[in-house]
Parts: structure tokens; C-alpha cells; sequence
């Protein structure tokens, strides 16, 4: 079509062209308003920047070779925790957890899963649908370069969107404490079997060494006699340098056991939003203008071609009036 054609048909058909995408716009706004509202809060952290006591490598050598596991470093990647926060064994304890069912209400008034209304029979199948629902409701963003993460909860209430939001930080959090605490005690049992072993090797080895000496008090002249003393001193040595690692090793790991520093900062509390953050009605509205302006668009195009055969008496506008002649009968008669 050339522009003059194309201005012809605007004009023409403007009724079309102009109601229909205003018609279907304001009836998208108002179904935006039939929807449920939803609000989000933002809640923020980073992994602490400090390096938490680790197990020293020779103790971690040492427990490997006996086969027992003492854990690594609890300090996790951003990506880690962007994984935990939306891990099954998590969300399950939010949803058990209980919120506040409206914004008078106490803070403890139902579970989570009653709150969004998830029923079935057996608890663990509607365990496993309430973490499928509360999963789409949970956004994790993950900033590589400030290794910042970012939980975005949806929920019905702002308040609810908000408690939420901070309580999977909480358990983001204690989760941490748990693991460093338990990697802990493992590092002091080990620690502590492996210090009373060195404690009874150094005993050994004293009492050998003073066995010796009360059998030699005069070796100074004796090149054998002396190379023999030397020889006990070092296992003495030997002895106590490996009793006093372990005992500082075993110090560590108690402190770390009883540690309950975060190893999370939460850098923005989440806040009860103030504005819904779905449906935006602004977008709803754009969207039918859209969809009725492209409806609009064809069917002035089809309008057009229409009236463009009927008035050439083509072949394919005969075919067309022969097929809607039925119907219009049919429609004329049901009246």
C-alpha cells in the first residue's frame, strides 16, 4: 500500500483503528484491578568479609588419612547462598514457620502454608507444593563484582512479604553457625584424641629418656653414650612439638565451637513495601493498547479487502458472501 492508501484507510476506519485498542486498554485496566495484589521486599547481604579460624592443614592432613571428614571453610561463594536460600530443606522450615495472617494480627498466627492456603490431605505432598508456590515467589540476584545477594519475596500483605524476606535471611544464617559449629566440634574430637595420643607418646618418651639418664649419669665422655642421649632427646622433642600443635589446635577448634559470630552481614533489612509491585495497572493498560491496536490494524485491513472485492464483484468476495450467506440464516433464526 502506498502512504496516501494507507492514510485513506486510517481515516476511514478510525473508528476501528482508535476504539477498539482504547476499548480493550480500559478493560485490561480494570481487569489489573480484579487480580490479587502483591508486594515484594528486598533484603540484602554479603558473606563476611573475615576469614573464619580454618583447620590447620596438618590437622586436616592428619584427619584425612584417619578417614574422618572436619570440613572445609564455611565461608561459601554468593552463588552458594543464592542455591541455599532456595534449597527444599529450607523453605520447608519457613513454611512450618508462622506469620502474621493480616496487618492487625500477631505475629505468630499461622504457618506459612495456611497462610497461602495450600491443602492436601498428607503434609508431605502439600510440603512439596507449598515449596513449588513459594519458590515463584522468591527472586535471588547475585552480584559477582560486590559478591552482594539479593532476596526479593513476593506475598500477598506487605508485612508478610517482609517477615518472610528477613526470615530467610535467618535461616540463611543459622545454617552457617550450625555447619561452622559442627565442622568444629569434629575438628576438637579429633583434635582431642589425637592431643591425648601425643600426650601419652611424649610420656613414653620422657620416661625413656630418664630411664636412660638414671642409667648413665656420666656419658660426656662417651661418643656412643652421648649420640644415644641425643637420639632420645629429639623423640622428646619430636614428642612435645607435636603435643603443643595439637593442644593449640584443640583451643581453636573450641572457641570455633562455641563461635557464634555471623559469618553473613546483612547489609538492608527488608522493609514492608509500600506500593504493590504486581499487577502494575500502567502495564496492563499498555498491553491491551497493543493488542487492540494490532486486532484494530487487521481488521481494517481485512475490512478494506472486503469492500475493495465487493465492489470488483471478484471471485474470491462471491466464494466469501456463499459461505457467510449459511450463517447469517442461522442467526437470523435463532432470533
Amino acid at each position: 500500500m502506498t502512504p496516501l492508501q494507507i492514510v485513506n484507510l486510517a481515516i476511514r476506519r478510525w473508528r476501528l483503528l482508535v476504539g477498539l485498542p482504547v476499548a480493550v486498554s480500559l478493560v485490561s485496566f480494570a481487569i489489573s484491578y480484579l487480580l490479587p495484589s502483591m508486594y515484594r521486599a528486598t533484603t540484602s547481604f554479603t558473606p563476611e568479609g573475615r576469614q573464619s579460624i580454618k583447620a590447620p592443614s596438618s590437622l586436616a592432613g592428619l584427619a584425612s588419612l584417619a578417614g574422618v571428614s572436619i570440613g572445609g571453610d564455611p565461608n561459601q561463594s554468593p552463588l552458594f547462598y543464592a542455591e541455599l536460600v532456595k534449597s527444599r530443606e529450607l523453605l520447608r522450615q519457613v513454611l512450618v514457620d508462622k506469620f502474621p495472617t493480616s496487618a492487625g494480627a500477631p505475629a505468630d498466627s499461622a504457618m506459612l502454608l495456611d497462610i497461602m492456603e495450600v491443602s492436601d490431605a498428607d503434609l508431605e505432598r502439600r510440603l512439596d507444593r507449598g515449596v513449588r508456590l513459594l519458590t515463584k515467589s522468591i527472586i535471588v540476584d547475585v552480584d559477582n563484582l560486590t559478591n552482594i545477594v539479593t532476596i526479593k519475596v513476593d506475598a500477598r500483605t506487605p508485612r508478610l512479604a517482609q517477615q518472610v524476606a528477613n526470615r530467610l535471611f535467618q535461616k540463611v544464617n543459622s545454617f552457617n553457625l550450625r555447619t561452622r559449629q559442627s565442622q568444629a566440634r569434629e575438628r576438637r574430637r579429633f583434635a582431642q584424641e589425637r592431643r591425648d595420643s601425643a600426650a601419652a607418646g611424649l610420656a613414653a618418651a620422657e620416661g625413656e629418656l630418664a630411664t636412660w639418664l638414671r642409667n648413665n649419669r656420666i656419658f660426656e665422655t662417651s661418643p656412643r653414650l652421648v649420640f644415644e642421649r641425643q637420639q632420645l632427646q629429639r623423640q622428646v622433642d619430636l614428642h612435645q612439638e607435636m603435643f603443643l600443635t595439637l593442644s593449640r589446635e584443640l583451643e581453636t577448634a573450641r572457641i570455633e565451637e562455641v563461635n557464634s559470630t555471623p559469618l553473613i552481614t546483612q547489609i538492608d533489612s527488608a522493609v514492608a513495601p509500600v506500593r504493590q509491585a504486581r499487577p502494575n495497572h500502567l502495564v496492563w493498560a499498555t498491553i491491551g493498547l497493543l493488542l487492540g491496536g494490532v486486532v484494530g490494524l487487521m481488521g481494517a485491513l481485512a475490512s478494506e479487502h472486503i469492500d475493495r472485492a465487493r465492489a470488483e464483484s471478484s471471485r474470491e468476495y462471491l466464494e466469501f458472501e456463499n459461505l457467510v450467506l449459511p450463517l447469517q440464516r442461522l442467526v437470523r433464526k435463532a432470533k
